[in-house]
Order: structure tokens, then sequence, then C-alpha cells
């Protein structure tokens, strides 16, 4: 304990206590009678009970399914249930995984408990006195189970898995079922506290998705505004699909081994992130074509002198591009281009020999990183060299020479690709989008690091 400081600790202690006191005085005071969900919860069951659907055969089927997430929360459903249950001369069962199962009607055993309620799905085992007409359960039973004389599911907590939501409907719309239709019921989190947890809109997500990479006939909680979304995505996918296998050499272009690090660069994501915490307005305000000099020296050792580039390719914007703009942000956020057809970077040697081109990005932001992290200012004497070569910025020549070998590398590469493409066996030609881009007027820079060396006798 010696390491706490417990002058501090203890009024922190003493402050998470006070505020615990009265989360707990606060939550004491929601009792069932004030319990509103629990009371819609009453309200819909009452309302099958009184009137019943009808099966294929015309049958009165009476039977509800209720899942919660946690076992407390299932029987405290089924405590308070129970008597308007019973008032309307129906039967109620509890299962939970943790045990405890109860039951209104005949023995409280896992298996008849589920036989009961679902009799014609279990081989009429057990006799129909004892019918169940509501079963709350948690998701001990979402696997594995066939329920299908019942019709209505009610989601009373949602869960943030879709495949459980998926596996809890289908305990129900199963194959021999006796109705002519099943319903499935959710109830969301309020809207204060779902503008809080965002619960809703990410478990549509998940179940768009799941829809997608699927078989397209899953989601149980499509409606018309999750279609237009779904559809928005899918259409913006595919034209990144598109942008990538058109704008993209192909993997056999890279030198080096690829992983997925190599397309996420996450292990410089962070870096960037505790850049822009403290320098995001100047960075924003900064000018294209900023910027810095520094010694060829490493960590690891010393590199050659030059300069790393980062280019841009101009007019790239599709016709879907220009039509975005007119439908506000959600337009604007439509804009995205694929960031690795857009952007590149090149490490040139000051003799003009390519080091890195722009398919080893990966390696030319690692010697971007030695180079130039943790120096916070300038190195007034490495740029006095830089600008006594470059006439205090007058004479750039060589620097737009080292441009210039820059950009004929990426050309170079996109041709080599659509060379590769002319030879293919299916005779299709490349696309235009493939084709090399311009040497001139197709990028503008917009940073880049000059590594000088130091001179006979300055100070290292």
């Amino acid at each position: 304990m010696r390491h706490i400081d417990i002058a501090k600790w203890r009024p922190l202690l003493e402050q998470d206590r006070a505020i615990l006191s009265q989360i707990l005085a606060e939550a004491t005071e929601v009792v069932p009678r004030r319990d509103a969900k629990l009371a819609e919860l009453r309200r819909r069951i009452e309302e099958k009970l009184r009137a019943p659907s009808r099966t294929k055969h015309g049958q009165a089927n009476k039977k509800v399914l209720v899942f919660t997430a946690f076992s407390d929360t299932a029987e405290y459903v089924y405590d308070n249930l129970a008597p308007a249950v019973r008032a309307k001369g129906g039967q109620i069962g509890l299962v939970r995984g943790s045990g405890g199962n109860r039951a209104t009607s005949g023995r409280a055993n896992y298996d008849e408990i589920l036989a009961n309620f679902s009799p014609g799905s279990h081989a009429g085992t057990f006799s129909r006195e004892d019918g169940i007409d509501v079963l709350v359960a948690t998701d001990c039973i979402s696997e594995g189970q066939n329920l299908q004389d019942c019709d209505v599911v009610i989601n009373y907590d949602i869960h943030w898995n879709p495949v459980r939501i998926i596996q809890r409907f289908g305990r129900v719309d199963r194959i021999g079922s006796p109705n002519a239709s099943v319903k499935l019921v959710n109830f969301w989190p309020v809207e204060d506290l779902d503008r809080y947890l965002n619960v809703q809109s990410r478990v549509r997500a998940r179940m768009a998705l799941v829809d997608v990479t699927a078989a397209q006939g899953d989601n149980l909680l499509e409606d018309q505004q999750t279609k237009e979304i779904v559809q928005e995505e899918l259409q913006f996918r595919d034209k990144q699909l598109r942008l990538l296998r058109e704008q993209v050499v192909d993997l056999e272009d890279f030198e080096d081994a690829v992983n997925l690090a190599d397309f996420s660069l996450a292990d410089f994501r962070r870096d960037l992130q505790e850049l822009l915490a403290s320098q995001r307005e100047a960075l924003e305000a900064a000018a294209l074509g900023l910027y810095a000099v520094v010694p060829p020296s490493t960590l690891s050792g010393t590199v050659a002198p030059g300069a790393i580039f980062c280019l841009r390719q101009r007019d790239n914007e599709t016709p879907d591009d220009a039509g975005a703009r007119g439908r506000g942000r959600r337009g604007a956020e439509r804009r995205r281009i694929n960031p690795l057809g857009r952007h590149y970077l090149v490490y040139v040697r000051d003799d003009g020999e390519v080091e890195f081109g722009f398919t080893s990005a990966r390696r030319t932001l690692a010697l971007f990183r030695d180079l130039a992290q943790g120096r916070d200012s300038a190195i007034e004497e490495l740029c006095g060299i830089f600008d006594r070569r470059t006439s205090d910025g007058a004479d750039m020549s060589h620097y737009d020479d080292l441009i210039l070998r820059a950009v004929r590398n990426i050309v170079s590469a996109f041709a080599r690709r659509a060379g590769q493409q002319l030879g293919r066996r299916d005779g299709m030609l490349p696309r235009a989008a493939a084709q090399p881009p311009r040497v001139d007027g197709d990028y503008e820079l917009v940073t880049w690091l000059a590594i000088v060396a130091w001179e006979p006798g300055s100070k290292t």
C-alpha cells in the first residue's frame, strides 16, 4: 500500500461512496408499480391471452416466449407477470441457465416446462392440462430447442449480438410450425437512454452487416430506414472495391510481405492521434508544401541524404462524388475515396535513386518516424546548411528534380501494372483508371522531409 497516496485516495473513495449511495437510493424507488416497461409487457401478454391468434388449423394460440439477457431480470419478470397471467386463465413458466426453474402448472423440471410450453414439438409426451402459455427464459434456450407451437417472441432485453437475436427468433420460426405467421417484439431503451448507449443503431448496424455477409434473409430488424442506410453502405462498399481494384497496384507489386498491418498502419495511428490531440488546429490551418530538415541519423544507423515526399493525386473525384455534394452532411461523408489510391509516400536519395517507392509506404513511414520523432524544434545549424545549398530557398532545383523522380516512379508502377493487364489471357484491355497518370500536373505536394547531411566540421 505504500505506493498509494492515502491523503488523496480517501476523499475519492468517500466521493464514490456518496455517489453510489445516491444511485442506490434512486434505484430503490423503481418498484414494479412504477416500471413502465414491465407494464407494457404485461399489457401485451394480457391482450394475447384475451384475443389469441389462430393457427393454420384454426386453433387458438395464446403462447408467448419472453427472452431476457439476465437471470435476475427473468425472475423479476416472472414474479410480476404470474398473478396477471393466472388472472387471465393462463399459465407461466420460468427457465434459467442458473437453475431455479419454476412454473405455475405442472412440475418445474427444465424439460417438462419446455414440453408443456410446446407439446406439439415434443411428441405430445406431456398432457395439455399442464400446458404453459407464457415462458420467460434467458438465452440458455436460444439454441437447440424446438418451440414452434409459439408464434410471438418478445425481446425484453435486446442483446448486442445480432446472431443471438436470430437464434432467439429461430426457436419459433421453424419448419413444421402450425402458425401462419410468427411475430417478433423488441423492447428498445427509452430515447434518453438510447441517446447515451446508442444500442438501437449499433444492433441494427450489426444486423445489417450479418445480412450482407450471410444469406441476406436474416435481418429481423429491417425497416425502410434501415434498408436505405444499408443500400447506401453497399453502394459505398462497391465503389471502394472498384477503386481498390483499379487504382491500387497488385499485391505482387509490393516489395515486402503484405499483412493486415500494412493496410491499417495501426502502429502509426497512435502517434497520429497523440499529435492531433495537441496540434489539431495548427495542422488543419497549415498550408500544403510545408517541410522540415532532419539529419540522416537514426537509432539503427544512418540513411542516405535525400527527401521523403508525400504527394496527393489531383482531380480524382468521380461523378458519383460530385453528385453526393447535394446530399448534405451524409453526402459529404460518402465522398470518401480510397486513401491508398490517392496519397503516395516516396523516399528519394540525393543521387536520384528511389530508395522506397510508394508501394513501400510502411517502410517509409517507419523511416520518417525514426528521423523526426522526438524533435520538437528545428536544428539551427542543419537549417543553415540547407539554406546555403538552396540559396535561402531561391534555388530548389535539386528537390524539384527529386520530386520529378518520385512522380516518375509512381507513373512507372502504374504503367507496369497496365502492361501486365494487356497480357492477360482474357484479352480485356486495362481500365482507364488503371492507366498511368501524367507526370506533370496530376500531383500536389502535401508535405516533405529533407534529409540533409552534416558538412565537414559541423557539430553533430
